[in-house]
């Protein structure tokens, strides 16, 4: 057997030997349903529907489609869940990753026990990436290098790993442009001479301020009757 098929098949033997598959815990369904959330509330369209002429203000050209007021609970869900973030690839997993590494790419003189100490050594310097980071250190890997990679080079081409989106920051940015789209309707609503006291009543305390600045409301809240020629 060659020197670099002995060197596969040692540091695959090594590999295989680390760790055991764990079960999910409490928190990995969690995170599965939180994740499940937000990839279904990220289909949401969000094409824009013209704002009525004769309501809109400068402000508001045109607004977002509503969301009912379940979506934007479930948009609060992914916002506040810490579990969207992306985690540190699990030690098995990222075993697994670095199986197929050394499946593929041979390793100068690499015994059992030296697999084991280098995959140890592997995971304390670069375990705390994702473990769609290390899939693509894997592929980039297995395309580019004739060896195994050293840490130092598996820097090197994390470095061209962009990191998704966060979701929780999609989901933040749905809610406020939700809530302005709410305000701005309401301030329509006021203009057009169609909103009620009782609903005034219910707003956030924050809205009637911005409508008692705006002119919209007397300064103890109460509706204000305009006449064409206001504004």
């Amino acid at each position: 057997m060659t020197l670099a098929g002995r060197s596969k098949r040692r540091c695959a033997k090594a590999f295989c030997a680390v760790g055991k598959v764990s079960k999910r815990s409490g928190l990995g369904k969690m995170t599965q349903t939180i994740g499940e959330l937000a990839e279904r509330l990220a289909q949401r369209p969000t094409e824009t529907a013209s704002s009525t002429p004769a309501l809109t203000q400068p402000w508001a050209g045109t607004t977002p489609v509503t969301l009912s007021d379940q979506e934007l609970a479930e948009l609060d869900t992914v916002a506040r869940s810490p579990s969207c973030a992306l985690q540190p690839v699990g030690r098995d997993e990222f075993g697994k990753i670095m199986l197929s590494m050394a499946a593929v790419l041979p390793k100068r003189n690499m015994d059992d026990a030296t697999g084991s100490t280098m995959l140890a050594v592997y995971h304390r310097m670069i375990g705390h990436m994702p473990r769609q980071a290390i899939a693509y250190l894997a592929e980039r890997a297995i395309l580019t290098c004739k060896w195994f990679p050293t840490v130092a080079e598996c820097h090197e081409i994390l470095v061209g790993w962009n990191a998704p989106p966060d979701r929780r920051h999609r989901a933040r940015k749905d809610i406020a442009d939700e809530m302005q789209a709410r305000l701005d309707r309401d301030m329509d609503a006021l203009r057009a001479g169609t909103a009620t006291q009782s609903q005034v009543n219910a707003w956030p305390e924050r809205w009637r301020q911005i409508a008692i600045t705006r002119g919209y409301l007397d300064a103890n809240g109460t509706l204000r009757t305009f006449t064409s020629g206001d504004e």
